[in-house]
């Protein structure tokens, strides 16, 4: 790879901050490589944009790499079972179906859902492993339990697989203050979702990158 390693936090349906952030903020070019970390949909206004804008970069010819997010998870349950339905919808699946203009689930075109079953539930690029979520240190592989990637809070990850190794991940929101000073004093663990999609949180409201080649951070503000 000739260019930067890159990653983004959570969107939630955040459009016009990814854009921002990826044109303006990163200036991204064919020669970098973006891990985003997933959570493109749910509670954020413009799912479907942001899908859309995903989708069009990798048709472009840009290096993404897109990993599964608990939202996308739920969502994809939600079409298996009504049971999963309820607590998607309950944690701002009606913001995804309103962004499409759809009552329910099952008329999301194929195109989305493909890109969805598609995602990956974790990548790495030595030293680094991103996930959306974490790891369970208590089992020989930690690659295999899918449900802890998706959702565990856990923040110390001390498996001996990890050892001389970054995680960057999401899903617990976190201050972008926070983001600086792990990215300033290389941590093994970075957390990356400072809460774009809640702006009325103190230090949050923002959605970060960062340049793992050259160890910035990019943030802009959810307005």
């Amino acid at each position: 790879m000739s260019g930067r390693l890159l990653a983004i936090g959570d969107i939630h349906g955040c459009y016009h901050p990814l854009r921002e952030l990826v044109e303006d903020e990163l200036q991204l070019t064919r020669d970098d490589e973006l891990v985003l970390i997933g959570d493109y949909i749910d509670r954020g206004p413009h799912s479907k944009s942001v899908l859309d804008y995903i989708i069009g970069l990798k048709a472009a010819g840009f290096s993404i790499v897109t990993l599964l997010g608990n939202h996308e998870s739920m969502l994809l349950k939600a079409m298996q079972e009504d049971m999963y339905l309820v607590n998607w919808l309950f944690n701002g699946g009606r913001a995804t179906l309103d962004s499409f203009n759809i009552r329910h689930p099952d008329l999301i075109p194929d195109l989305y859902l493909t890109f969805m079953h598609e995602l990956k539930l974790f990548y790495q690029v030595d030293p680094f492993i991103f996930v959306h979520a974490g790891f369970n240190n208590a089992i020989a592989d930690p690659f295999t339990d899918e449900h802890l990637m998706l959702w565990t809070r856990q923040e110390n990850h001390f498996h001996p697989l990890f050892k001389g190794k970054t995680i960057i991940h999401g899903h617990s929101v976190n201050t972008v203050s926070d983001l600086h000073t792990r990215m300033d004093e290389r941590w093994g663990i970075i957390n990356i979702d400072t809460g774009c999609v809640y702006p009325h949180k103190t230090d949050c409201g923002l959605l970060s990158a960062v340049d793992l080649t050259h160890w910035e951070v990019f943030a802009v503000r959810n307005r």
